[in-house]
């Protein structure tokens, strides 16, 4: 549209020129002029588009990398549950395989929440649960944490490394080693963490 007007305007000019008593070297001067505006007019209209388009291919990327991390995310919790599954016995409630076990044990992963047993029962008290459910979520969450202190870290990703498993289902088993004796100090039952359990309650029958 911008092109089609300015080539009307040049149309006119060349028609004034052509009428007008000016000399030649005028009426070629305001011709160069005209296209030069029009020269300007396009590169201006092709330098947008360029930018448009490189404006949207960036967003494109963006997108892709979102996905990409979205189903990064999606395996990692996958393979998660696939080896929890192996090292945590499905039950009323769940609790650790032999395997599981053994792993904790052989790794010093067992040991490492041993040591810092008060520690980790006094982080889980001074958080009040309510029920049993909510102080293994609490014990699972102070031994998860236990790796913003380097010795302990140390151990946590060395028995990752030897058992083979990711550092969070390491977590998951060094808090299960204790959580019976947990939830007993605390005054709760193991045999209501089910009961509390959201999960638990959806799978239930209306």
């Amino acid at each position: 549209m911008v092109i089609n007007i300015n080539m009307i305007l040049l149309q006119q000019v060349v028609t004034d020129t052509a009428n007008t008593p000016v000399t030649n070297w005028t009426a070629i001067g305001v011709i160069i002029a005209a296209g030069v505006l029009i020269v300007t007019i396009v590169l201006a209209v092709i330098g947008r588009a360029f930018k448009l388009n490189a404006k949207v291919t960036r967003v494109e990327t963006k997108v892709d990398g979102l996905t990409d991390t979205v189903s990064t995310l999606g395996a990692n919790l996958e393979n998660f549950k696939l080896n929890v599954i192996n090292l945590i016995a499905s039950g009323s409630p769940s609790y650790l395989t032999k395997e599981g076990v053994e792993i904790a044990k052989n790794t010093g992963v067992a040991k490492l929440v041993e040591d810092h047993y008060k520690e980790i029962l006094s982080v889980v008290r001074d958080t009040e649960p309510a029920n049993a459910y909510r102080a293994q979520e609490a014990l699972l969450s102070a031994v998860r944490n236990l790796q913003y202190d380097d010795e302990c870290r140390n151990v946590l990703e060395t028995a990752a490394y030897e058992s083979g498993y990711p550092i969070s289902t390491i977590y998951t088993i060094g808090g299960y080693y204790i959580r019976d004796r947990v939830i007993n100090e605390l005054g709760f039952s193991k045999d209501d963490i089910d009961k509390h359990d959201p999960e638990q309650k959806e799978k239930k029958p209306k």
